[in-house]
């Protein structure tokens, strides 16, 4: 980036709930966190921002599979903008050095802190525990 400037730049969910029957998905997000908080000073001493992208709703494949049907995803095409929408504005905060990046719509509901740990009202809290915990049950990963 213009000035030297260097970032790496991977992604977690703000819906991740406190579910404790892990998926997979939700592992992978989880250990990205991890990772993340680990080594967010090994890269800083190395002069290279470390940043988390705090995503929020963005219309990806995900609304293309169960229980959706496809008219639910027309629909969510209409309102809910695609991740290259947000590109530019990921690449300013990158730019900027932030920890974290919360381009999408209600991004900040959950807002992680500079520990790596969310931190969502109660409210918010519940409802994404439930939401997360009601879709995997309902539809499983696979592996």
């Amino acid at each position: 980036m213009a000035g030297g400037c260097v970032a790496v730049v991977t992604s977690a969910s703000a819906a991740m709930g406190d579910v404790r029957a892990l998926t997979t998905y939700q592992a992978v997000k989880r250990e990205m966190v991890s990772w993340w908080r680990q080594n967010r000073e090994v890269f800083a001493d190395m002069q290279v921002n470390l940043m988390l992208i705090n995503m929020g709703f963005i219309n990806t494949d995900i609304w293309n599979r169960a229980p959706f049907h496809r008219a639910h995803a027309r629909v969510v095409g209409l309102f809910i903008p695609k991740p290259e929408r947000y590109t530019k504005r990921i690449l300013q905060d990158a730019a900027k050095g932030k920890a974290v990046s919360y381009p999408g719509r209600g991004a900040k509901l959950a807002p992680l802190s500079e520990a790596g740990v969310y931190e969502p009202n109660g409210f918010i809290r519940s409802l994404t525990t439930n939401a997360m915990r009601a879709w995997f049950t309902l539809w499983p990963t696979r592996n």
